[in-house]
């Protein structure tokens, strides 16, 4: 082969690369920057009212028997949330440049800002001291700034684990899935069904019960039922959307269908729009990443603001509850956890499994979920909460701290990790960590959430680096 043919072939390889990659959100013009960065502000304090709008006008007359419950708080601890809520858009990444900052944006806005507020609201109603709801805020605000540390710290250099060829990463996943789903099948084989959405608690109950009278151990089934849908499944429908491999994605939806039709989870089924819709706000360029997702979330909360007016009853309870489930639950729950643990016995993280040794669990091994389920009235109901609510009922306002240390180095080993691959590619890839990190402590999420396995997953991915910075670079994707 010529010279000239061997930069032909070079500049037809790199074509292709151009062609099948999506733009990563650079902005890199310091005017483009601060453009942006006053979008993302303005949309994040709009999200923050409407929010709040959506709370008192909408949630609280259809689900006040939940405990989402209202009544109008002093005016200078009305205005001290609000403020707290929208402070951290001041200093949050306003484009996309490590996967972490999709994972810290999530939080910021499905569980930091309704955690500021719906305490506020329900602790009037409940008559809890002021006081002390301002300094539950104050914590907050603090765990959601040490959180983002991790984007001002150099990355590691990991050493790259050279593979020979990515038959084995491959093999392995594929003989991994093909084990779990053979030993899924076998326990609710029987009992696979697509839910009813007026009968979803019900299938959700059965599906327990099936897994509970299993002869296979609950742990092992477990772990394959949350490792495959937020770790494999997602990387599969990544690599599918960012190289425009349609096959490659419908696989890891349809096991995401197939882990719905289980107990009618929704986490996976939602992790299929959540990464398209990723997608689009990574590939876009008009906004920014962040100020697409700020005026994103406050268009829903828009719509939120409109129940009351909404003629169709199916309409109304299905938008509220979506709106209820996703953006307001967090922030009730962590109220809830904090009002029970101020008055009931802490438990030192002897509730994580193999910290038990450093001191007997005041709840004799029931998880914490079915605690505060009982706690408001539904016994049987697990009241999964957020790495602050289960650092408050660990160890108070220092527990929140530990769990938001642990979860920013975790951020970091994701970020120094995925640098090979890009930042595109493995955001998409650890994308659907947002959904557990918003409903389950940091621990859960970290092993038995895949979130470990997620970034390893990504740190061996047998894919140069991805994206325009790598088109641009004239780089070829392998």
């Amino acid at each position: 082969m010529t010279p000239s043919q061997s930069t032909g072939q070079l500049k037809s390889n790199n074509d292709i690369s151009h062609r099948n990659e999506p733009p990563v959100d650079r902005g890199a013009h310091p005017v483009s920057v601060s453009t942006r960065r006053i979008t993302f502000v303005l949309g994040s304090m709009l999200y923050v009212v409407l929010m709040e709008c959506a709370y008192v006008t909408g949630i609280v007359p259809l689900w006040s028997y939940l405990g989402f419950l209202y009544a109008a708080p002093p005016m200078w601890l009305w205005t001290a949330a609000t403020a707290a809520a929208m402070i951290p858009a001041l200093w949050m990444p306003v484009r996309l440049s490590r996967p972490s900052q999709w994972l810290y944006l999530y939080i910021y806005l499905a569980v930091f800002v309704p955690a500021c507020f719906v305490p506020v609201f329900r602790g009037t109603s409940l008559g809890q001291p002021n006081s002390g709801m301002a300094q539950f805020v104050a914590v907050l605000l603090v765990c959601m700034a040490v959180l983002g540390l991790p984007n001002i710290l150099p990355l590691l250099k990991i050493p790259r684990l050279r593979l020979h060829s990515s038959a084995p990463y491959w093999l392995v996943i594929g003989c991994f899935l093909a084990l779990a789903y053979s030993l899924i099948y076998m326990v609710f084989g029987d009992s696979l069904m697509f839910a009813n959405p007026d009968h979803v608690d019900e299938h959700r109950l059965a599906g327990r019960e099936v897994l509970y009278y299993s002869a296979l151990p609950i742990g092992l089934v477990g772990y394959c039922e949350s490792l495959i849908p937020y770790a494999i499944n997602p990387l599969l429908m990544a690599l599918g959307l960012w190289f425009r491999r349609p096959l490659v994605f419908l696989i890891g939806a349809a096991g995401q269908v197939f882990f719905y039709a289980i107990d009618a989870a929704r986490g996976p089924i939602a992790t299929i729009p959540l990464l398209i819709v990723l997608l689009v706000a990574i590939r876009q360029s008009r906004f920014g990443f962040s100020s697409f997702w700020a005026w994103a979330m406050a268009t829903v909360a828009f719509v939120g603001c409109l129940l009351p007016y909404m003629s169709s009853p199916v309409l109304q309870n299905q938008v509220a509850w979506l709106i209820m489930r996703t953006f307001i639950e967090p922030g009730l729950l962590t109220g809830v956890y904090r009002d029970y643990f101020s008055s009931h016995p802490q438990t030192f993280f002897s509730h994580v499994s193999g910290l038990g040794w450093i001191v007997q669990n005041p709840y004799h091994g029931t998880p914490l979920a079915f605690v505060i389920g009982e706690s408001m009235g539904q016994p049987g109901v697990q009241a999964n909460a957020n790495l602050w609510a289960d650092g408050f009922a660990a160890l108070g306002f220092p527990g929140m701290l530990i769990e938001t240390v642990l979860l920013a180095a975790a951020f970091y080993l994701l970020d120094s990790a995925s640098r090979r691959i890009g930042v595109g590619l493995a955001t998409l890839a650890i994308g659907a960590q947002a959904l557990n990190l918003a409903d389950i402590p940091f621990c859960t999420a970290f092993l038995g959430g895949g979130f470990a396995l997620a970034v390893v997953l990504i740190y061996l991915l047998p894919v140069e680096r991805s994206g325009a910075e790598s088109s641009l670079k004239g780089q070829r994707r392998p």
